[in-house]
């Protein structure tokens, strides 16, 4: 029997911290989303299921992606994990 892969949600301004995130989670081999925007972010999050979330604190700073995502809470319970370069 076969694990389905975990799904991550990144949400990442920086392109070379994005491909990092994307490179690192190849190596646990964990699929992954991103997007450098947090209304894209979101929107995708709306309509898709994923695992986990991973967050640059800059979104958290400027309230971008909170503010979005009040909506978080609503879908299912799962872990998000910030970060800052």
């Amino acid at each position: 029997m076969t694990e389905s892969k975990l799904h991550v949600l990144v949400v990442e301004n920086n392109p070379r911290d994005r491909e990092l995130i994307r490179r690192g989670l190849d190596t646990l081999n964990v699929d992954c989303t991103a997007y450098e925007d947090g209304p894209s972010a979101v929107s995708t999050y709306k309509r898709n299921d994923f695992d986990g979330v991973i967050l640059d604190t800059e979104f958290c700073q400027t309230g971008e992606f909170t503010r979005a995502c009040g909506t978080l809470d609503d879908k299912k319970n799962i872990p998000i994990m910030l970060y800052s370069n």
